[in-house]
This record gives structure tokens, C-alpha cells and sequence, in this order.
């Protein structure tokens, strides 16, 4: 589940850019 991680830090990394 470590991509899953990966996925939602990229969605707040999105989300703050």
C-alpha cells in the first residue's frame, strides 16, 4: 500500500500548487 501513499502526497502536493 506504499504507492497508495505515494498517490495521496501527490494529491496534496497538487492540491497545494
Amino acid at each position: 500500500m506504499v504507492q497508495n501513499s505515494r498517490f495521496f502526497f501527490g494529491l496534496v502536493c497538487w492540491a497545494l500548487g
